[in-house]
């Protein structure tokens, strides 16, 4: 099987409390409607070595379930740390953070696979993102605040791709 990283962790033991906003009814401003529209119409994909396909939205993926039986887990999360707060850095800026993030998730344990979120119709530049399995969704949220994400992908095997807001 491909991927970096070494075993999978649930969570770090922290003991606050996550809130997460999840869909469309609880978006309190234009921008974040307009977030909520990109994010979801995204595609997700994974592109590690062999193993390549979409993750959407509210779509179940049977490579991603596939995948997560092997690996013996049944959580994950799709998560990157280019563009904190959707604002656009520079190629050597978010490889920098995208470095940070590496290994941040090799010194938790996690395992990973390389992949990259996009717009279906190509409209912005792809970021690159790593699909982590064997983490919780409170786990996620954390990482995607540390990393300064609006949002990050969770979800459960056999169960459809949920965006949760990490603010």
């Amino acid at each position: 099987m491909a991927g970096r990283g070494r075993h999978s962790l649930r969570g770090n033991g922290d003991s606050d409390t996550i809130r997460v906003r999840s869909g469309r009814s609880n978006m309190e401003t234009t921008e974040e409607r307009d977030l909520d529209q990109l994010y979801n119409a995204a595609e997700y994909a994974v592109d590690d070595g062999a193993l390549r396909f979409v993750i959407r939205i509210g779509e179940l993926s049977d490579e991603l379930d596939a995948l997560l039986q092997e690996a013996q887990c049944d959580s994950w999360a799709f998560i990157s740390a280019h563009n904190p707060r959707s604002t656009e850095l520079t190629k050597s800026e978010n490889d920098a953070r995208h470095g940070r993030f590496l290994l941040f998730l090799d010194e938790k344990g996690y395992r990973y696979f390389a992949g990259y979120g996009q717009s279906p119709d190509g409209s912005w530049t792809p970021e690159t993102s790593l699909l982590i399995i064997g983490i919780d969704r409170d786990e996620a949220v954390r990482i995607g605040r540390k990393f300064e994400q609006h949002a990050v992908l969770a979800g459960r095997g056999g169960f459809p791709p949920e965006l949760v807001w990490c603010d």
